[in-house]
C-alpha cells in the first residue's frame, strides 16, 4: 500500500511540475509526409563549416516520416560528388521561440563518424551571422567507441570571437541507439537548463550583457552529420545506414507568459433545451495585448472574433452532450487556452453532430468532423485507437492533411468501417456529392445513404495516381427534402483517404452575400458590428472597410474562415454616412459582394475594456496540485459584497480569502496553504458568494 500511494505522489509531483509550462506548438510525425509547411529540407554539401562529408538532400529516402516517427538517415553513397547522404531540417522564418521549453524524443544512430543533432540557432543568423545570432545545442553526439553513451548540450555565442560553454550526460547503462530518450532545455530570461529524460545536468547563466543573443527567438534544426572536425571520420567499424528516429518535437511556454483566458458565459453543466441559442462570452487578457479569439467545441472551431468584448452566437443546438472551449492568441501568436465548460442539449438523438448544430446543406464537411455519440453509432473503424493520435481521441484514425483544402484527413480505411453526419438541408432540391479523395490503387469503395437509404449502390474510388495526390469524386444527382437528415458514409473497400465532402446543387458556383450591414443602418463609433455572410465554394474571405463610398478601402480583417459567416469587429472613432463593408473571396479577388452605406456616429470614447460586460464565474485555481500557493480568479458583473472560504472534506472552514465589498470584473487572489496553520495533503474546496450568486470547486494539495 505505502509502495502504491508513493507512486501516485511522484505522479503528481510531476504533474504539479509541469503545470508550469503549456503545450504551444508540436510535431508529433505522424502520417507519412514531412509537413514542409513548417520543416525546410536544407541542401547541400561544403563541410558546413565543421569539415563534415555528407551531402544533405530533400529526398525522401535520407528523411521520412512513417509509423509514427521522422527518420533521418545518413546513407553511404556517391551523390553530387560526395561519399555520403543524410537530411537537415529546419523551422526557420516559420516557427521561433524566445524561451519556452524546447524538447524531442530521439532514437539516436551510432558509429565512429556520425554526429546526430538537435539545436536552435537565432531567428537573425541572416543578418547576424554566426556566431553573433546564438546556438543552442540541446543535445548532440558524436559516435565511436566510448562516446555512444554520452550526449552534450552547449551555447555557442560572440564574445571577441567566438565562445561557447557546454556540459554532459551519460547514461548509466546502455547506448542512446538502444531506446529513445527525452532531450530538452529549458530557457528562460536568467538561464538555459539542460536535461536528459527529466535529468537536469547542466546550466548556464544567461543575463550577463555579453549573451545578449539569448534573449531573441530561435528557430529549430534536426539533423544528422557524417564526419566532422569533432567526431572525426567513419572507419572501417561504421556502418551504414544510420537512423536517427524523431519520435516528437515539443515547444512549451511557461503558463504566465501566455494570454489567461476563460468562458465566463455559459456556466460550465449549464443544460438549454433543442434548438436553443447560446451566446458564448470570454474573458481574455495579456500584458501585450489580445490579437483574437478562437471558439471551439471539442476540437472544431466553430467561431473567432478579435473584438473586445470577446463573444460569438452558437445557434440552433441539437441534443447531445458538448465540450466548449476557447483559444486566445497574443499579437505575437502565441496561445492561451481556457478550461472546457461542458454544455447539455436535451432531447432525444442517437447521435450529435460535432459543432454542437447540424451541418448546413448546401456546404462543405469535413471528413474529421463526423458525428458524436456515447456508443459507436456515430462510427465505427476497425483499430481500437485513432492511429494519427490527433485532433479527436476516438477509434477513428485522423492525420495531418497535406491537400490544399483541409488540416486533416481519415486514413487507414478498411471495408466494414463508416461515418455519420447529421445535416440541414435549407431547401428541397436535387444535390450531389464532391468527395475528395487520394488513392495508389483501384481498391477504394463506399456507400453513401439518406436517412438510411442507400443513394448510388457502391462508388468506386478511383487510383487518383498516389496516395497524397487529391482529386474530387462527384455522384449523381439525389433528391435532398428541406431539414434534419443522416448522412452515413460506409466504406466497403479500403487503401485511400478522404478529407471532406461538399453537398451541392449541380452547377453551383463559388459566391458570397452579405447579409449585415444591407445598408442604412446606424451605429456608434467604437461599437462592436457584427458583419455576417452567405458563401458556397469559398474556403476563406477577407473583409474590407470604407469610410467613404468606396474610394479608397482597409481590411478590417484577412484570412477568416467563410463558413462561419460572421466576424465581430470594433468601428473605428471616425464619423461618416457613407460607410460600407465588402466581403472578398481571399482566393478570387473579383468575387465579391458590397453592402449598402450605413452611418457611424460619434460616441463617448468609450474604452475597450470598458465594453466587457463581466458575468459572475469562479474559475479553476492555478496550479492544481499546488505547493505552497495558488491563484483563484471569479469575475463579478456588478459591485457585491464577496466572500471567498477554503474548506477540508470534512466541511470545516481553512481560511478566508475575502470579505468584503468589490467591484465588477475580474479578480484574483492567492492561498498561501503554509499560512493558515499545518495543512494535510489531500483535498479541499473553495466557495465563492456574491449577492445571489455562489460557486464552489475543488483543489489538491501536495505537501
Amino acid at each position: 500500500m505505502k509502495k502504491t500511494t508513493g507512486i501516485i505522489l511522484f505522479f503528481l509531483i510531476n504533474v504539479l511540475q509541469a503545470q508550469n509550462y503549456q503545450l504551444i506548438w508540436a510535431d508529433e510525425f505522424g502520417g507519412d509526409l514531412l509537413d514542409e509547411n513548417i520543416w525546410t529540407k536544407e541542401t547541400g554539401a561544403g563541410g558546413w563549416g565543421n569539415g563534415e562529408l555528407q551531402y544533405y538532400t530533400d529526398r525522401e529516402v535520407n528523411s521520412t516520416v512513417s509509423d509514427g516517427t521522422l527518420k533521418i538517415k545518413a546513407m553511404a553513397e556517391t551523390y553530387h560528388g560526395s561519399s555520403y547522404t543524410s537530411a537537415r531540417i529546419k523551422t526557420q522564418g516559420v516557427k521561433f521561440w524566445k524561451y519556452g521549453k524546447i524538447e524531442a524524443r530521439l532514437k539516436l544512430p551510432y558509429g565512429q563518424g556520425i554526429w546526430p543533432a538537435f539545436w536552435m540557432l537565432g531567428e537573425n543568423i541572416s543578418s547576424a551571422g554566426w556566431p553573433a545570432c546564438g546556438e543552442i545545442d540541446i543535445m548532440e553526439k558524436i559516435g565511436g567507441d566510448g562516446n555512444e553513451a554520452t550526449v552534450y548540450g552547449t551555447l555557442h555565442w560572440e564574445q571577441n570571437g567566438h565562445a561557447s560553454y557546454g556540459g554532459s550526460y551519460t547514461l548509466s547503462s546502455g547506448y542512446f541507439q538502444d531506446d529513445f530518450h527525452v532531450f530538452t532545455a529549458e530557457w528562460d530570461e536568467q538561464k538555459i537548463v539542460w536535461y536528459v529524460d527529466g535529468i537536469q545536468y547542466h546550466v548556464i547563466d544567461i543575463t550577463p550583457s555579453g549573451l545578449s543573443e539569448f534573449h531573441d527567438e530561435f528557430f529549430i534544426i534536426l539533423n544528422v552529420a557524417v564526419g566532422g572536425e569533432w567526431p572525426g571520420y567513419p572507419n572501417a567499424t561504421t556502418v551504414f545506414p544510420q537512423v536517427m528516429e524523431v519520435d516528437y518535437v515539443r515547444v512549451y511556454k511557461k503558463k504566465e507568459n501566455l494570454p489567461t483566458v476563460y468562458v465566463t458565459a455559459p456556466f460550465n453543466n449549464t443544460v438549454v433545451s433543442s434548438g436553443s441559442d447560446i451566446e458564448v462570452a470570454v474573458q481574455a487578457n495579456f500584458s501585450e495585448g489580445i490579437e483574437k479569439v478562437d471558439f471551439f467545441q471539442g476540437s472544431m472551431k466553430i467561431g473567432e472574433t478579435n473584438a473586445i468584448s470577446y463573444k460569438m452566437n452558437w445557434l440552433n443546438l441539437y441534443p447531445g452532450q458538448y465540450r466548449l472551449n476557447a483559444t486566445a492568441y497574443s499579437e505575437n501568436g502565441l496561445p492561451g487556452f481556457s478550461p472546457v465548460i461542458n454544455i447539455t442539449v436535451e432531447g432525444n438523438a442517437t447521435t450529435s453532430p460535432y459543432p454542437g448544430y447540424p451541418h448546413p446543406v448546401p456546404g462543405i464537411i469535413e471528413a474529421e468532423d463526423y458525428d458524436i455519440s456515447g456508443t459507436q453509432d456515430a462510427w465505427a473503424d476497425g483499430d481500437p485507437s485513432n492511429l494519427g493520435e490527433i485532433y479527436r481521441t476516438d477509434g477513428v484514425d485522423i492525420q495531418k492533411c497535406f491537400d490544399e483544402y483541409g488540416e486533416y484527413e481519415i486514413y487507414s480505411i478498411n471495408s466494414g468501417e463508416y461515418l455519420t453526419y447529421t445535416v440541414d438541408c435549407v431547401a428541397e432540391a436535387q444535390y450531389l456529392f464532391e468527395l475528395r479523395t487520394a488513392s495508389e490503387t483501384d481498391n477504394g469503395k463506399i456507400k453513401i445513404s439518406l436517412d438510411g437509404t442507400d443513394l448510388f449502390g457502391e462508388i468506386n474510388i478511383p487510383n487518383s495516381g498516389g496516395i497524397n495526390v487529391w482529386e474530387d469524386v462527384i455522384t449523381d444527382e439525389f433528391l435532398m427534402t428541406a431539414g434534419i437528415h443522416e448522412v452515413k458514409i460506409m466504406f466497403t473497400g479500403g487503401d485511400f483517404k478522404f478529407n471532406r465532402f461538399g453537398i451541392y446543387e449541380p452547377a453551383t458556383v463559388p459566391s458570397v452575400e452579405i447579409n449585415y450591414p444591407v445598408g442604412g443602418e446606424v451605429v456608434s463609433a467604437g461599437q462592436v458590428m457584427e458583419i455576417r455572410w452567405e458563401s458556397l465554394k469559398v474556403e476563406d474571405v477577407e473583409i474590407g472597410f470604407s469610410s467613404n463610398g468606396g474610394t479608397s478601402w482597409e481590411f478590417v480583417s484577412e484570412g477568416n474562415r467563410a463558413k462561419f459567416g460572421a466576424f465581430r469587429w470594433k468601428t473605428p472613432q471616425i464619423e461618416s454616412d457613407e460607410c460600407t463593408i465588402m466581403i472578398i473571396d481571399a482566393e478570387n479577388s473579383n468575387l465579391r459582394s458590397q453592402s449598402g452605406s450605413f452611418t457611424i456616429t460619434s460616441s463617448s470614447d468609450v474604452d475597450e475594456e470598458d465594453q466587457f460586460e463581466p458575468e459572475f464565474a469562479l474559475m479553476q485555481n492555478y496550479p492544481n496540485p499546488f505547493n505552497p500557493e495558488t491563484n483563484i480568479s471569479f469575475t463579478l458583473p456588478d459591485m457585491e459584497y464577496v466572500k471567498l472560504k477554503i474548506y477540508d472534506l470534512e466541511g470545516r472552514e481553512v481560511a478566508i480569502l475575502v470579505d468584503e465589498q468589490m467591484d465588477s470584473g475580474i479578480h484574483s487572489v492567492t492561498f498561501t496553504a503554509g499560512g493558515y496553520g499545518e495543512l494535510s495533503t489531500g483535498i479541499y474546496f473553495y466557495i465563492i458568494e456574491a449577492g445571489s450568486y455562489t460557486d464552489t470547486k475543488k483543489m489538491l494539495y501536495l505537501k
